[in-house]
């Protein structure tokens, strides 16, 4: 799209219009920041699964003793 916009916006039809993207690789750091980032998500999920497990208990022992 750029280069029919430029093609018309400079007279010229033989315009050839060309972009390199070449992005830096990433750091060690962020390498390293993304996998903590991983371990605290699963270490929260698991975190929130275990204190799941004795709630449900409760809810079941609860339902026995007012029936």
């Amino acid at each position: 799209m750029y280069e029919s916009v430029l093609k018309t916006a400079t007279g010229n039809p033989n315009l050839n219009f060309t972009c390199v993207n070449s992005p830096f690789p990433p750091l060690a750091v962020f390498k390293e920041r993304s996998k903590q980032g991983n371990a605290f998500d699963f270490n929260f999920m698991v975190a929130v699964g275990i204190a799941l497990i004795p709630t449900v208990m409760m809810s079941f022992i609860l339902k026995e003793r007012e029936g």
